[in-house]
């Protein structure tokens, strides 16, 4: 839009009727097109360089709010991106008119706030470029105007407010560090006037309430509270504690107008952290500060909010934001000043103590997130000092020696069972194939509630796990005795299976077998499938929570296998996706016991008769009963559990039971192949599809577990699921000849599809699988377990599909086809078969490269799934079959080049950090190879220039790290004596001291001539600074952030002068460093 001729701009003025009309349209049409051209327009003023000209002139004229604002933005884009390109005479005249404007618009109340603070941030983006070398009277300037009127004290403390927050709060990226640094310690260092303009306000304040009354005034007030608030987070503690603000605010906090304000003031101070190192008079003064804040603070709050029979929880639901607020900000407080500052508050009578923390523990059940938030944070600090203090020797204690916190911790437990976070839940979806898929809802902030809950509860119970034990099951009793509720017996059982483990076993023994038949018999008192499903539910929760217990008693863990075998034929929703995850969970953290004999009940003294066996064995006997009302999905998760009972038991055994576990879905498998052979139309039926994609889908849930103990079933349907995948691919490719393209996105296309996809995910599973250096199966004669697979299973997979991925249309090829040969690649391409991987690669080049980028290439969006595994693939390749990359001709290698480049720049965080990690590994291991010279003598400049396009793109921020280590290689592969062929063309008439020389100038003159904004000088400094960081990455990384600050900004000035002290400071700190042996780390 540069070059577009901006049509509001005419014989030298803006036309503000006409920019009034382009604004009301831009906001206002209901018309998308004419919304559109008038953005267009904007635009084109925005962009024209001289629109700062006209800014004064619209918010001197009679134009709307939303044209002023406009102007605003535009004159805000000028001095964010070209204020140096300025004159002087200009910054001075924009600046003078800046300030002029703010003063007036501070007393105009009929303004917009939003226009007004528009105006305060354009100010400021000039104070942060002119202040404090070309301004240094800013801060005295702003103060000594507070006098002019109640307006523009409100409004510059307003501005000051913005300041330190820009300045302290969120500087990074918005500045380069030494500038961020030079901020900061002017601010510091001019702070005083301010903190004593604050506290004069508020002292008013407290001497004259009733002048309060009046709104202007309040106003100020409050303007210099918010101030002072975010003054507080930074200010040195010495200041802070050598006035009399703490006073001045425990004052004011009884004023209700100001109170909320107050204790948000009072709430900064008592978060700050103190420095190391203060000295111990220092220390003594500030507690006594802290105890002098909390005694005023807290006789003021108990005649506030009297502590006897304060239903804190039921006020705030009734509430007005005013009072939520309040009740939020007590909170804040308080945990802060007990939870950073205890130690500060040992000369505090225990009484006294007590008070604090029976107000928190009244705001702990206040039904806020935020504030059970802060009070969960509290309690977890206060209980871990409690618990260290009286409970170091033993982690099972009972003592209760200060008996103070007792009342206060038995309430505690209390409210974490009523208010106890929902454990990870899995939820059951159906794909786009129809099929129906476990989906884990990943709630970051529940799960990390529950965390948290979790620990507290755990260390609430090691403090006293006989007092836990009698609430818990005072709970679950007053279920049964007729208080049954779903939503409390839920959190009820999800504390008792938060608590695991935090007994000792008589104990944890009792309290389980309590809880499980307490729940049975609630079961069978309770009417109602949806009832008995919750507590069915419940039960099957705990169950799996504790397996200590079931381990130690084998037949209580057999039961409760039992009950879940029950379970899972009952039809009623979620009851049997509960239990077919519960025996996961139970089959995980008790595997070796469903393996081994168990004594049964008839003992016999030394009679081996008297040993049940194993109840694996009993259970793969009846697969076929308890699986009959299972669905599909189910089938899946219960052969995982009996799959991970098999890896549990004895090793001698495993090849039995997988082999019997595996029995019925190869009877079904049979009798499918058996039917196709003699009418392969069978395996294109749709139920005959889904039954094949149902026992694939088992095969790949064993195989997962049971890894190289499914080699025999591998090859027992291997060649037979080759030749489905042919049929597969005949009748998918047969299909969309008739239908056309479009025919991929049919009903039959898919189904088709969906074998593919799982035999190849079925595949990719069995490669995954890790082989001990050799193995008892016969299958795999004398050749290493590894090996064998790689000569026995991928060449025929490859005839399979290489040629038909090669060949299928785009939307008819299978991400998953890329994904196997990754995996092929990575687990195998090392160890005895390498040599036969490295021999498939030329292959996979052939039929893969070239059709997939392609396909990749036109766009950033199509094929998400391709574009992933592909150079997933292609980093693989470089990591184990390195020497096929150095195999391939010119232009092979350039289309890896080519798409290394492309996944680098793409829009995908995931792929571009695959592609960054490949780029990387890439250039270090050619930078190694035969290949050095003629490798980077061609692509080095390319990709260096690449490298620094996506470096300084903001899309491209999430691989910073991975950038500035890249460029750190290029440093060192340059001085590399491995590189031996000059890098500059000999015939250019220009001559340089070594390579490394002539990659330090082809830096600078790209970066000068791609950042024509950013002064020579400063990309010269910025080099310089590389290559004097190259061996320190966190000042290389620091050097690469403040470049990408000054990228956006223009500048005919050289600013180094503006950092001399800084950087002089810098380099002395180095110097002194570099005296000292081992202060520098070499990468």
């Amino acid at each position: 839009t540069n070059n577009v001729r901006c049509s509001l701009i005419a014989n030298g003025q803006i036309d503000i009727p006409r920019l009034e009309e382009t604004v009301s349209l831009f906001y206002t049409s209901p018309d998308m097109g004419i919304r559109k051209a008038a953005e267009y327009e904007l635009q084109a003023l925005q962009d024209d360089p001289t629109s700062w000209r006209y800014v004064p002139g619209v918010l001197e004229s009679q134009a709307s709010p939303n044209s002023k604002y406009f102007a605003l933005q535009a004159l805000g884009g000028l001095i964010r991106t070209r204020w140096l390109v300025l004159s002087s005479e200009q910054r001075d005249g924009i600046k003078n008119f800046l300030s002029a404007y703010v003063i007036r618009a501070s007393n105009q109340e009929e303004l917009p706030i939003s226009f007004v603070n528009k105006l305060n941030l354009v100010l400021l983006q000039v104070v942060k470029q002119e202040w404090p070398h070309n301004w240094p009277t800013f801060i005295t300037d702003l103060v000594n105007a507070c006098n002019s009127s109640e307006g523009l004290c409100a409004n510059i403390l307003v501005i000051l407010k913005m300041l330190s927050e820009d300045v302290f709060d969120y500087p990074e990226g918005q500045m380069t560090k030494a500038k961020e640094k030079l901020l900061q310690g002017a601010l510091t260092a001019d702070s005083k006037p301010i903190f004593d303009l604050c506290s004069s306000i508020i002292a008013t304040a407290c001497d004259n309430p009733q002048a309060m009354l009046v709104p202007k005034n309040a106003k100020v007030v409050l303007r210099a509270l918010e101030t002072l608030s975010a003054f507080l987070r930074w200010l040195p503690p010495q200041v802070i504690h050598a006035s009399p603000i703490i006073d001045l605010l425990i004052k004011i906090f009884a004023i209700p107008t100001f109170r909320n304000h107050a204790l948000k003031c009072l709430t900064e101070l008592v978060s700050q952290k103190f420095p190391k190192g203060m000295t111990e008079d220092f220390r003594l003064a500030v507690s006594k500060s802290y105890i002098d804040l909390y005694r005023k603070f807290s006789a003021s709050l108990v005649q506030l909010l009297p502590l006897d029979n304060l239903q804190l929880e039921e006020v705030y639901i009734t509430a007005k934001e005013d009072a939520r607020d309040f009740i939020g900000q007590l909170t804040f407080f308080l945990t802060a000043l007990f939870g950073e500052h205890s130690d500060m508050l040992n000369e505090l009578q225990d009484s006294e103590f007590l008070l604090g923390l029976r107000y928190i523990h009244v705001l702990t059940r206040v039904p806020d997130g935020e504030i059970f938030r802060a009070t969960l944070s509290f309690w977890k600090g206060f209980i871990v000092k409690f618990y260290e203090r009286n409970s170091v020797s033993s982690r099972y204690t009972t003592d209760k020696a200060n008996g103070m916190y007792r009342d206060i911790l038995h309430s505690l437990r209390d409210i974490m069972t009523a208010r106890m976070a929902k454990p990870e839940e899995v939820l059951v979806v159906e794909d786009e194939n129809g099929n129906l898929i476990r989906e884990t809802v990943k709630n970051d902030e529940e799960r990390q509630r529950y965390k948290s809950m979790r620990y507290l509860m755990l260390r609430l119970t090691h403090l006293d796990p006989d007092d836990m034990e009698h609430l818990l099951k005072s709970k679950l009793k007053s279920q049964v005795a007729g208080e049954f509720d779903w939503h409390t017996l839920n959190k009820i059982c999800w504390a008792i299976g938060s608590i695991t483990g935090s007994m000792r076993e008589p104990q944890e023994e009792r309290f389980v077998v309590s809880a499980i038949r307490d729940l049975l018999n609630l079961c069978e008192i309770q009417k109602g499938k949806d009832n008995k499903a919750v507590i069915a539910s419940a039960l099957m929760y705990i169950v799996g929570q504790y397996p200590r217990f079931l381990r130690a008693h084998f037949r209580f863990l057999r039961v409760v296998v039992q009950k879940l075998f029950e379970f899972m034929h009952e039809t009623h929703p979620g009851v049997q996706d509960m239990a077919c995850q519960t025996l996961v969970k139970v089959a995980k953290r008790c595997a070796k016991q469903f393996g081994i004999r168990h004594p049964s009940n008839q003992q016999f003294s030394g009679d081996r008769s008297s040993m049940d066996p194993p109840y694996l064995q009993e259970i793969i006997n009846k697969i076929p009963s308890l699986i009959g009302d299972l669905q599909p999905h189910q089938v899946e998760l219960f052969y995982e559990s009996v799959a991970i009972m098999i890896s549990g038991a004895p090793s001698d055994h495993q090849a039995k039971y997988t082999a019997e576990l595996m029995s019925i879905p190869n009877q079904i498998w049979m009798q499918l192949i058996s039917a196709a052979s003699s009418n392969p139309s069978v395996l294109v039926d749709h139920i005959s599809i889904r039954k094949i994609n149902e026992i694939l889908k088992i095969n790949i849930a064993v195989c997962k577990v049971v890894g190289h103990l499914f080699l025999p079933q591998m090859h027992r349907i291997h060649s037979d699921l080759l030749q489905v995948y042919r049929v597969q691919s005949g009748s998918l490719t047969q299909y969309i000849n008739e239908k056309g393209p479009a025919g991929c996105s049919h009903h039959q296309a898919k189904l088709l599809r969906t074998v593919r996809k799982t035999a190849l995910d079925l595949y990719t599973a069995f490669f995954q699988a890790k082989y001990p250096p050799s193995l008892p199966i016969s299958e795999a004669g004398n050749l290493p377990p590894s090996l064998h697979v790689a000569q026995t299973f991928v060449p025929s997979l490859m005839d399979a599909v290489l040629t038909d991925y090669r060949d299928s249309l785009p939307d008819a090829r299978e991400a998953e086809a890329l994904a196997v040969f990754s995996t092929i690649i990575e687990k195998l391409g090392t160890g005895p078969a390498h040599d036969t991987v490295l021999s498939i690669v030329p292959r996979i080049f052939e039929n893969v490269f070239e059709v997939t980028l392609r396909v990749i290439t036109k766009n950033f969006h199509d094929f998400p799934q391709h574009r992933l595994q592909f150079f997933s693939l292609l980093k693989n390749i470089n990591e184990q079959c390195f020497e096929a990359i150095l195999a391939l001709n010119d232009v092979q290698l350039q289309m890896v080049v080519d798409s290394v480049v492309w996944a680098i720049r793409h829009t995908d965080r995931h792929i571009a950090e695959t592609g960054m990690e490949l780029f990387l590994a890439m250039i270090v291991r050619f930078a190694n190879s035969r290949k050095c010279d003629e490798f980077f003598s061609r692509y080095m400049l390319k990709l260096v220039q690449e490298l620094f396009a996506v470096l300084t793109d903001t899309l491209h921020k999430p691989n910073f790290k991975l950038h500035a280590m890249t460029l750190q290689r290029f440093m060192v592969i340059a001085e590399s004596p491995k590189l031996t062929v000059r890098l500059w063309d000999p015939n250019s008439g220009q001559d340089f001291k070594s390579n490394a020389d002539f990659l330090h100038h082809h830096m600078i003159s790209l970066l000068q001539s791609a950042f024509p904004n950013v002064h020579p000088n400063e990309v010269k400094v910025f080099i310089d600074g590389l290559y004097e960081a190259k061996r320190d990455p966190p000042r290389f990384k620091q050097y690469m952030r403040d470049f990408i600050v000054q990228t956006k900004e223009f500048s005919n000035l050289d600013n180094k002068d503006l950092f001399a002290d800084e950087i002089a400071a810098e380099k002395a700190a180095r110097e002194s460093q570099l005296a000292l042996p081992g202060q520098l780390t070499d990468t």
